[in-house]
């Protein structure tokens, strides 16, 4: 802060200065007065009789021009709100993202409910023996080649021989159940490709 109060101090006194040998360069081509401040500085009387009023004028202006700006620059530069404004952009940019990642979450935590929902209501009525109008079309809909049964879900193995497999299962348990209806509970239906 000292350092930038001796700056602002500096840049003020050079700028009040050059506003006053533009003052001087006014009067000079309006008054036609000579050039009398530049002979207070060292090889003055040089540079008074080299420069022409209009000249004067022009380098004076430039240089009041030029030392204004950077004297504003100076004093309106605040690095402590400029940080603090970086800041809060970049916290705002960080809520946003949070925000959208938190609405695609939600959005699909819904789609996953709503998809549960409907396979529990299938399942419900695949083991009350009753069949959805909506699940019969989407079987009727099948290719040929795909079966559904059910029983627990098998992930490897040769489709025909887990097929295999899976019936003799069934039959074991039906067996063992003394249920000869065929009805048999399960907490899912599995779907299996069928060896051509």
């Amino acid at each position: 802060m000292r350092t930038k109060s001796t700056a602002i101090w500096f840049l003020t006194s050079i700028t009040f200065i050059s506003l006053v040998h533009l003052i001087e360069a006014i009067t000079a081509i309006m008054f036609n007065n000579p050039i009398r401040l530049l002979q207070l500085y060292p090889y003055g009387n040089v540079l008074a009789t080299s420069f022409t009023p209009t000249t004067y004028l022009y380098v004076t202006a430039t240089a009041t021009a030029v030392l204004w700006a950077a004297t504003c620059l100076v004093a309106f530069n605040n690095p402590g709100e400029s940080y603090v404004n970086k800041r809060v952009r970049t916290d705002e940019r960080l809520i946003q993202n949070r925000d959208a990642l938190l609405d695609s979450m939600c959005e699909t935590v819904e789609s996953d409910h709503r998809t549960l929902t409907r396979l529990t209501d299938i399942m419900r009525k695949m083991q009350k023996g009753e069949v959805d109008e909506e699940f019969s079309a989407a079987t009727a809909k099948m290719p040929s080649d795909i079966v559904v049964t059910s029983g627990p879900i098998l992930t490897k193995g040769n489709p025909s021989k887990v097929c295999a497999k899976t019936q003799k299962k069934q039959k074991a348990t039906k067996k063992k159940n003394g249920s000869q209806n065929g009805n048999i509970k399960t907490s899912a239906a599995r779907l299996s490709l069928r060896k051509r």
